[in-house]
């Protein structure tokens, strides 16, 4: 296996499936950075027993400087998640995602046309609705203590606070903790396990597009189980390595993201972790990114610039949802949702 690898960038061997001790195939040789333009070329493992992918070898740190670019997305000030659309079909969507999170999630938001709100009573006999509205919340509900792993820039976290959370984040890029800072979010700059959490106090924590940036997810994991309050609830949500995308484009997937995308869990797989933690899972994929993830992987082909007009990636997400039908697996997230007992 040759892999040509930044001296800048300390790295590990890892041969071994971190979840079962299998040891990994390589599944990709030479994969780059095609967004970013990180020097180097990685390769990708897979294990034969578990949903696992993972970068052999991977970098050390969780947030190398070499790893993650000045313009990375996380290190733009905070945005209003919520922004009030200005024209059809924007303005309608934004008013329907209100009405159901007050609905379905007990949120103090509200439609502002009577007729939105009488289709809102049906959000609740409508999953994918519900859902869909949910990931604005990352599917909490009602008010307590909250913990964002990999806050980013704290949109999230300023978010939860308006709705009535106790909120607090960590976060191990300074750059992206200095623009949550900025906007008045208590954050640890720091690793998982550079931060100090007293046990069982927090009612949820939730880990967006965070866990396969971790180069020890399972040891993260058992720190932030500890720190959950019984009724608690365990957030993650994640690329799918088992979708339909990644076993149409391969090396130019676009959530392969070396070197930042380290480990990749498919549903199966973060369904057996959260139980080996004593969690209760409920387990899902979804197609939300995949038009875009299928117009970036069409785009990475071509070296990165922009080759394909929308109808097509369209299309690629209209087959991964009519396959996840008869799959449940087709999507391009994972979405765990695990409560503690």
């Amino acid at each position: 296996m040759t892999n040509k690898v930044p001296r800048s960038i300390a790295t590990v061997s890892v041969p071994r499936c971190m979840v079962c001790g299998s040891r990994g195939v390589v599944r990709y040789e030479h994969v780059s950075d095609v967004w970013h333009r990180t020097p180097g070329m990685w390769s990708v493992r897979s294990c034969g027993t578990c949903q696992a992918f993972w970068l052999d070898p991977r970098p050390l740190q969780d947030a190398d400087p070499e790893v993650y670019p000045e313009g990375y997305a996380t290190r733009n000030p905070p945005e209003n998640l919520l922004v009030p659309g200005l024209v059809f079909p924007a303005a309608f969507r934004l008013q329907l995602k209100y009405e159901v999170l007050h609905r379905c999630y007990g949120y103090p938001v509200r439609a502002a046309h009577q007729y939105i709100r009488r289709i809102g009573v049906l959000a609740p006999y409508i999953p994918g609705l519900t859902r869909r509205s949910g990931y604005t919340v990352r599917f909490l509900r009602g008010t307590g203590r909250v913990l964002d792993v990999g806050c980013g820039n704290g949109s999230f976290l300023q978010l939860m606070a308006r709705f009535g959370w106790d909120v607090y984040g960590i976060e191990p890029d300074p750059l992206a903790a200095a623009c949550a800072h900025a906007a008045g979010i208590p954050v640890h700059v720091g690793a998982v396990d550079s931060a100090s959490l007293a046990p069982e106090s927090y009612d949820a924590i939730t880990l967006n597009h965070v866990i396969e940036h971790m180069a020890d997810p399972l040891a993260a994991c058992a720190q932030l189980v500890a720190a959950l309050k019984p009724g608690g609830v365990l957030v993650s949500i994640s690329p799918n390595p088992v979708g339909l995308l990644r076993r149409a484009f391969g090396v130019w997937w676009r959530a392969l993201d070396p070197p930042r995308h380290v480990v990749l869990f498919g549903p199966k797989t973060l369904a057996t972790i959260a139980t080996r933690f004593g969690l209760v899972p409920n387990v899902w994929v979804t197609n939300r990114n995949t038009a875009a993830w299928a117009a970036e992987s069409l785009s990475g082909q071509r070296g990165g610039e922009w080759q394909f007009q929308r109808p097509i990636p369209k299309a690629i997400a209209g087959v991964a949802r009519i396959l996840n039908l008869f799959t449940r697996q087709c999507g391009e997230e994972v979405v765990l949702v695990a409560r503690k007992p």
